[in-house]
């Protein structure tokens, strides 16, 4: 059986949810999310895997027959980019002696795969975030 690769769906996105639904039917379909890509799978509510790449096997006929019988799992699959990225930020501020200074900052960040469920605090219930989107969140502190 064929094995169906996972990515984000663009190059800005930092981590997406990916809708495990769509996957499911009446055969067996394996998905695989590469080694430069954070797999988290969420099984009610419970990390159950956190790590860099991964395979899984969603539907089934006796995956169906389990869900019937025992009732469903809500599980859900965050995946997110492990490769660092710089993000640049524009700062304009005052001196003391009121001279203007404009100057942009360039940080370089990247997921820590060590502590992949961290990544859950910045994703929203079934959204995505980008890597530029991080720049507002860092512009407050």
């Amino acid at each position: 059986m064929a094995t169906t690769t996972l990515t984000l769906s663009g190059d800005a996105l930092l981590a997406e949810y990916i809708a495990i639904d769509t996957f499911k039917g009446l055969l067996e379909q394996r998905l695989a999310v590469g080694p430069d890509l954070l797999a988290l799978l969420i099984r009610d509510g419970q990390v159950a895997y956190a790590a860099p790449g991964g395979h899984f096997a969603v539907g089934g006929v006796w995956q169906s027959v389990k869900d019937a019988v025992g009732g469903q799992h809500a599980m859900r699959l965050l995946i997110a980019d492990l490769k660092p990225f710089p993000l640049v930020v524009p700062i304009e501020t005052v001196t003391r002696d009121h001279v203007p200074v404009v100057c942009e900052v360039t940080i370089e960040l990247q997921v820590n795969p060590e502590r992949g469920a961290n990544v859950l605090g910045l994703v929203k219930d079934r959204g995505q975030i980008t890597k530029g989107s991080l720049a507002g969140r860092l512009g407050q502190h």
